[in-house]
């Protein structure tokens, strides 16, 4: 449960300074990525780029799914199962500093069902 919560404070974190999300408290489990995050497919897309960018987390292009992105617990669900970049430590999602060259699968991946 502690790497849920980790990958919970680093979704909240990327949401809120990379993404400019407004978020009214802590994420909510329950809330909807969409409907009531107000994250376009344009905003899911850098979100997928800054998961294996700034939490160094490989997001295979055959793994992205719309429902995978429905709720923040549907993308935690799915952030715990992802493998780490070559190079990242295991069980530190936040844990490399530096940012590595976005991948072709996750700059040219597509959420179906917008």
């Amino acid at each position: 449960m502690a790497r849920r919560e980790e990958l919970k404070t680093a979704l909240q974190s990327l949401l809120e300074e990379r993404l400019k999300v407004q978020l009214t408290g802590p994420l909510e489990e329950q809330s909807r990525i969409n409907e009531d995050l107000r994250v376009d497919s344009i905003m899911l897309l850098q979100l997928i780029v800054f998961i294996e960018q700034e939490l160094r987390l490989s997001v295979p292009e055959e793994e992205v799914d719309a429902k995978a992105f429905a709720t923040i617990g549907s993308l935690l669900d799915f952030m715990e199962r992802l493998e780490p970049l070559d190079g990242a430590r295991a069980g530190s999602p936040a844990g490399a500093e530096s940012l590595g060259g976005t991948s072709a699968s996750a700059a040219g991946a597509g959420v179906a069902g917008e």
